[in-house]
């Protein structure tokens, strides 16, 4: 099966082919089989109402962004929901077959950390400031603690619908796949 995938307007286009043991990658005029095999980790993540997007992580191969929106060098943008979805239901099927890949949805645990880490260095900075202009009564570490849970909960809510989890890949969760 191909698919064609274009995941910014600055991206080159790429196109991708599952073939019996390989994912055929074409970007230009360079050609890369990558073994199902060398795939050790498929991210499934929800972007916005429409967008969705399959990232491919392995050894040999840079990450390998696949988009459910088509981003065209004018401009427009097209929307290729269902067959983002019918060719991420063959990939998943050719590496449950023949891959050893882990199956994740959701943001990356690195990058939930980091905005966990932001959230309270923004929080002690804030509690900083407000203490030292004296602009609020309650002890700092108090203040630092409340900001911290506020922004700390607005993150959690913000991130919902991506927080890390792992499926199987016979079972593609739903919300994950363009409808």
């Amino acid at each position: 099966m191909e698919y064609a995938t274009k995941a910014s307007a600055t991206d080159a286009q790429t196109l991708l082919t599952t073939e019996d043991q390989t994912l055929v990658v074409v970007q230009g005029s360079s050609q890369k089989s990558i073994p199902y095999s060398a795939i050790n980790e498929v991210r499934l993540r929800q972007m916005g109402d429409q967008h969705f997007q399959a990232t491919l992580f392995g050894h040999g191969f840079k990450p390998l962004v696949i988009s459910s929106l088509f981003f065209h060098d004018n401009g427009s943008v097209e929307n290729c929901g269902s067959s983002y979805a019918a060719f991420i239901r063959v990939l998943h099927y050719h590496l449950r077959e023949k891959g050893n890949a882990t199956f994740c949805t959701g943001m990356r645990r690195r990058e939930m950390t980091a905005r966990l880490v932001l959230v309270f260095a923004i929080s002690a900075v804030a509690s900083g400031v407000i203490d030292m202009f004296e602009l609020s009564g309650v002890n700092a570490f108090l203040q630092g603690g409340i900001i911290a849970f506020i922004l700390t909960a607005a993150l959690c809510l913000a991130a919902m619908h991506n927080l890390p989890r792992r499926y199987e890949p016979s079972e593609i969760p739903i919300n994950f796949l363009p409808r």
